[in-house]
């Protein structure tokens, strides 16, 4: 047991791990060695039959759960073939079924595996469409018991999932006609579709039930699909012979499968039409589309008329991904003075919050209907500091500024006069997602506008805080990460970690605002702010923390307005790390190494940074393992 503990976290923390270049490709290779042999030891062990006693349940539980470590790092499909076949005939074992089906997903879920479609797709099925498979979901239906069959359904939905031209192609054969009926059954899974849908369909039927439906969307979509299904020309009932010899279909199969594909989906929308309630056409026609509107104008409105407006908002809210982002009749009316003119700016909690959440849900409609935007946002910043709605109004306000950065720039005076208490984080970061888009020099005001004040509290902490510093250790990491958001909304959105070679840096040094008096004050303000804390902090793990993760963002952003310059960053993290052996900065040293590595004007400063790193770690490894021993 403890050597399948030890398989199993190999791979994963290989994979976890930041390793880059030669070391990368060593351990990657000494892991692709290993892999003939573990494969042999868990074949042995998976293939061992005993009486399933409680320790070889164990042992194989082990087993399958180390396997499917490996099958995420990578390992070829000739390797693992034979494998599969223990994990299916375990699949059925109820003990084992977990952890099988975990093997089973993670195996057909690996792109890699398409190019033997044919021989994984004939193993699965015979697993799916066994008489086991077969009862588990009869029983579970007739008990409406979705946890004995969860697994089954996951397993088949996620088989359907990524080999629907699969399916559609030999929608025909039997083994294929039997997953389609089971998949219907699945659909048809006693209970309604779900409201909340963060619920695990572990735990709720409706879930359960949902769960193939992306699929039944999928297959439609491959049976439509002239790549995949031939259409048969009108002219001369035929379809070419490349079609026929590259598909190996024939018309008279296509027309079959067209024909059968029919009458599968006719009984889905039965099964659905089931679970779906609709009003009659009587009321549905007297039902007003204006309801929001009639609701907020109803005289003398008490308690029980505000919760009917919140349920309607809250309708709409549910069907915004449904809602054409040219839809120009009630939506103008429902942001507009009609409905959001006249809700309340005081009280009615649970009104509010939803109304804050709708904004939130229609944000690419306001990006295609920009003339609405500051309307909404005037209704939602108010309550940004208010305790009980600043979560909802947060959360909206980011979905909004995210969304709409584009049209937003032309009111970002607006937003950057913006101050409150509560939720801040999140308001910095959606502003900041806003400057980003600006070009270099028109970012510089805005920003200075979200950190000035930033910046001063933390100068105004840091003399304090030399004194009594751990009085004012939550202040300081409060205002670190405020930073961080600031640093993370003006990345780009598409920016990953960038690496420059000499024409990079040129490239940014030709930016004229960086050479400019506000953003050079900005830098010098921040590089000075940055040695202090670490500094006055530099046992509080958490203070590093939060502001090894400030520098780390820097070190990636570009353009680069908050960015600690390389000069000062390399000799903190060398001074810090001596100061105390914190793993944070190696962290941001490996970032450094990783960024500004390629450039030979760095070469030198890099080398005796790791250096001074790598003989500090030691010191401490060999001062740590002398108590130890002691």
């Amino acid at each position: 047991l403890p050597l399948l503990e030890f398989l199993t976290v190999i791979p994963e923390e290989v994979l976890r791990a930041d390793l880059i270049g030669e070391r990368k490709a060593r351990v990657n290779q000494e892991l692709t060695d290993s892999i003939p042999r573990v494969m042999s030891i868990l074949e042995t062990l998976l293939s061992a039959h005993h009486e399933y006693s409680e320790r070889d349940i164990i042992l194989k539980q082990k087993c399958l759960r180390c396997l499917q470590s490996w099958i995420q790092y990578g390992v070829p499909f000739e390797m693992l073939h034979l494998l599969i076949d223990h994990v299916i005939a375990l699949f059925s074992i109820e003990s084992m079924n977990d952890a099988a089906t975990e093997v089973l997903v993670e195996f057909i879920s690996q792109t890699r595996i398409n190019y033997y479609q044919n021989t994984v797709c004939e193993k699965i099925l015979q697993c799916m469409t066994g008489d086991w498979a077969k009862s588990q979901i009869t029983k579970a239906i007739n008990d409406g018991d979705e946890l004995s069959a969860r697994n089954l359904c996951r397993l088949m939905t996620t088989f359907g999932d990524n080999f629907t031209n699969y399916v559609a192609i030999n929608f025909l054969r039997q083994d294929i006609v039997i997953y389609l009926e089971m998949m219907l059954m699945f659909a048809g899974f006693p209970g309604y579709f779900g409201q909340d849908q963060e619920i695990s369909f572990f735990f709720c039927s409706c879930q359960f039930s949902e769960m193939p439906l992306q699929f039944w969307f999928m297959l439609q979509e491959s049976l439509c699909d002239p790549e995949v299904i031939p259409v048969i020309s009108a002219s001369d009932n035929d379809v070419s012979t490349s079609d026929i010899q590259t598909l190996n279909i024939s018309p008279t199969n296509i027309q079959q499968i067209r024909e059968s594909s029919i009458v599968i989906f006719r009984r889905l929308i039965e099964v659905l039409r089931g679970k779906v309630q609709y009003p009659p056409d009587s009321e549905w026609v007297e039902f007003t589309k204006e309801l929001a509107i009639s609701q907020i104008s109803t005289p003398g409105r008490d308690q029980n008329q505000w919760q009917d407006l919140e349920s309607t908002l809250f309708c709409i809210k549910s069907i915004a991904e449904a809602v054409s982002n040219g839809e120009n009749i009630y939506l103008p009316q429902l942001f507009g003075s009609d409905v959001y003119g006249k809700l309340p700016v005081q009280g009615h909690t649970k009104l509010r919050n939803t109304a804050f959440s709708l904004i939130g849900s229609y944000a690419d409609w306001f990006k295609s209907n920009p003339q609405y935007i500051l309307s909404a946002l005037n209704y939602l910043i108010p309550a940004l500091s208010d305790i009980e709605l600043a979560l909802a109004a947060a959360t909206a306000f980011k979905e909004v500024c995210d969304i709409c950065r584009d049209s937003l720039v032309n009111g970002i005076e607006d937003l950057v006069n913006m101050y409150i208490p509560r939720e801040k984080q999140k308001v910095i970061e959606s502003i900041a997602d806003v400057i980003q888009v600006l070009p270099p020099e028109k970012m510089v005001q805005p920003l200075l506008s979200i950190t000035s004040d930033i910046i001063q509290t933390m100068k105004d902490i840091i003399l304090h805080g030399r004194q009594n510093p751990s009085q004012f250790r939550e202040i300081i990491i409060t205002q670190l990460e405020y930073l961080t958001c600031c640093g993370r909304g003006i990345q780009p959105p598409d920016e990953n970690l960038i690496v420059f070679d000499d024409d990079d840096l040129k490239t940014k040094q030709n930016f004229a605002v960086f050479d400019s008096i506000p953003v050079q004050d900005l830098t010098n303000a921040l590089s000075e702010i940055i040695r202090n804390i670490a500094e006055i902090w530099y046992q509080d793990n958490e203070v590093i923390e939060c502001l090894c993760k400030f520098l780390n963002i820097g070190i990636r952003i570009t353009p680069n307005l908050l960015s600690i310059p390389f000069e000062i960053i390399v000799p903190l993290i060398k001074i810090s790390f001596q100061r105390h052996p914190h793993a944070n900065w190696l962290e941001t040293a490996v970032q450094i190494v990783t960024v500004y590595g390629s450039s030979p004007k760095h070469g030198v400063d890099l080398m005796d940074v790791l250096i001074s790193l790598t003989s500090t770690t030691i010191q401490h490894v060999r001062s740590k393992a002398g108590k130890f021993f002691k």
